[in-house]
């Protein structure tokens, strides 16, 4: 469950009440609310899951506007082999991760977004276009409904609608407190 913390409110949850549901400490000694989230998120939900009706605190632009963040960093093999099983689009960048994922070593590292892995831009709603997302819960912003596919094509065309929307949805989110 999900509530808006108040205006000027710190708050927040140490390790004992998130755990690491990521496998790793990314967010969790950081920001644990998050952590939350992007679980929910990567484990495969639409955004829908994440969405609280009865309070607004998360609009679906917010949702697709905060998926942009993974135009930069990284995932294991482990967290998108779902993405590799049957997929008909994409083939050569489908193909290229299979090989990179073919290693024994479980901890092999794929970039999230393979032309600018290194910049924040708006390259990662290109690569859902064109079916190069790598994590399968991002790729399926672009088939869930026409609403999310029309905020991609927004995002990937005008960079700076991206930018203005990410910036106002991690203040949006800030005041997102995660509770029982």
């Amino acid at each position: 469950m999900l509530k808006t913390m108040g205006g000027g409110g710190g708050g927040g949850y140490g390790d004992e009440d998130c755990g690491d549901l990521l496998g790793n400490d990314v967010y969790n000694n950081r920001c644990p609310e998050a952590e939350a989230i992007i679980y929910a998120a990567a484990g495969g939900c639409d955004a829908s899951a994440l969405l609280d009706d009865n309070e607004n605190i998360v609009a679906l632009k917010d949702m697709v506007a905060l998926f942009g963040a993974h135009t930069m960093g990284k995932a294991r093999c482990t967290t998108f082999t779902a993405r590799l099983q049957g997929s008909t689009t994409a083939l050569e960048y489908i193909q290229l991760l299979r090989q990179l994922c073919s290693e024994s070593d479980i901890n092999t590292l794929a970039n999230l977004d393979l032309a600018t892995p290194a910049t924040f831009d708006d390259q990662y709603y290109l690569n859902l276009l064109s079916g190069e997302g790598l994590l399968l819960s991002d790729q399926n912003i672009t088939t869930r409904d026409d609403q999310t596919r029309e905020l991609v094509e927004t995002y990937a065309q005008d960079p700076s609608a991206f930018f203005g929307d990410f910036k106002d949805s991690m203040v949006k989110m800030g005041r997102v407190e995660a509770w029982e």
